[in-house]
């Protein structure tokens, strides 16, 4: 595995400088598109995530701090499986990171501008791994980032 890794560039021997170096400027990238939120002078509230996917994250996490139980929500039309649901998020610890963390206008800032760092990270450490150049794996980075 070591050989494997080295034979791609990413050997533990100090070459993750570079790496870490185009990993902060992608990461500046999507704080400067994203600045406003990331500043808490504006919010991400619109489409899905106004409608759909902040009132079940607030609410996962308010069940989770009253004891309430996560597999039925009594409060959406007759009742809902609430669980069985993958927008509810409750088996995704990020969800309980950020809004169990922070109140609901920030958590929700943080946690899409921690998914957009997400996306880019991996997309640029797989191009890396793969075996593509600093510049182009920062290159695909970006575009997958932002695409």
């Amino acid at each position: 595995m070591s050989l494997e890794m080295e034979k791609n560039g990413l050997n533990y021997k100090g070459k993750y400088k570079k790496d870490i170096l185009w990993i902060a400027l992608l990461g500046f990238f999507v704080f400067l598109l994203f600045w406003k939120a990331a500043t808490l002078q504006g919010i991400f509230y619109s489409g899905d995530i106004r409608l759909v996917d902040l009132p079940f994250r607030w609410y996962t996490v308010y069940a989770v701090k009253q004891g309430i139980s996560l597999y039925w929500n009594p409060l959406i039309l007759c009742g809902y499986p609430y669980a069985s649901d993958f927008l509810s998020g409750v088996f995704y610890p990020f969800t309980y990171v950020f809004f169990g963390l922070f109140k609901t206008p920030t958590a929700i800032n943080y946690f899409q501008i921690f998914h957009y760092l997400l996306c880019g990270l991996g997309t640029y450490l797989y191009a890396r791994i793969i075996g593509l150049t600093n510049l182009a794996s920062f290159c695909s980075g970006i575009l997958f980032t932002f695409s």
